[in-house]
């Protein structure tokens, strides 16, 4: 059977939503390793996952993105917070990789520090994601406004243009992380993924 390495960014809301299927996998034999908040590495060890803690400086970096007045202003906030966890997450990542020897990687998509070092691992790897992912869509109006699906020349025309403008305030962090990835050797990303 093989041995498995998972990777969680310290939230709960992250972290328990791929528990069931981490212990189904371990039920199937295999060896489960996970590395995730440190207030959970004992009870999940008690199950027989094998457990350890994230790096203290990812869970001291608390996200704030509750004290935002506007949806924008969220996102950026979480933009923030997950490039101050980069460097922490990338060694920890990395750590984790080295002691554990996985076959596979589960890598938590709001760990992203930690997802760019499996991309460039060369092992398989999956994402974790316990919540619909914000995908551009002809079908779907953009993520987090709240807004109707379009309708007609008009509706196709706002989505257009709150397209553009969220390219235009994620194109610096886009780049932040794509100067990360070119430091591990992996290719950049798009501000525009459709």
């Amino acid at each position: 059977m093989a041995r498995l390495l998972a990777y969680t960014s310290p939230a709960p809301g992250q972290l328990f939503p791929v528990v069931d299927t981490l212990l189904e996998l371990q039920r199937r034999g295999h060896e489960v390793h996970l590395v995730t908040r440190a207030a959970d590495v004992e009870r999940l060890g008690a199950l027989g996952l094998r457990t350890a803690a994230v790096d203290p400086r990812i869970e001291e970096n608390a996200l704030d993105d509750w004290k935002a007045r506007t949806q924008i202003d969220a996102v950026l906030r979480i933009m923030r917070w997950s490039e101050a966890n980069h460097p922490f997450e990338i060694a920890d990542m990395r750590r984790a990789i080295e002691n554990v020897r996985p076959d596979a990687l589960i890598v938590d998509i709001q760990a992203e520090g930690a997802g760019y070092v499996a991309e460039a691992s060369g092992l398989p790897w999956a994402i974790s994601c316990p919540y619909p992912p914000a995908f551009r869509s002809a079908d779907a109006p953009p993520h987090g406004l709240g807004l109707p699906p379009a309708r007609g020349v008009l509706g196709r025309a706002r989505d257009r243009f709150w397209y553009t403008l969220g390219e235009r305030l994620l194109a610096r962090h886009v780049a932040v992380r794509n100067e990360v990835r070119a430091g591990l050797g992996v290719v950049p990303r798009s501000v525009r993924q459709s």
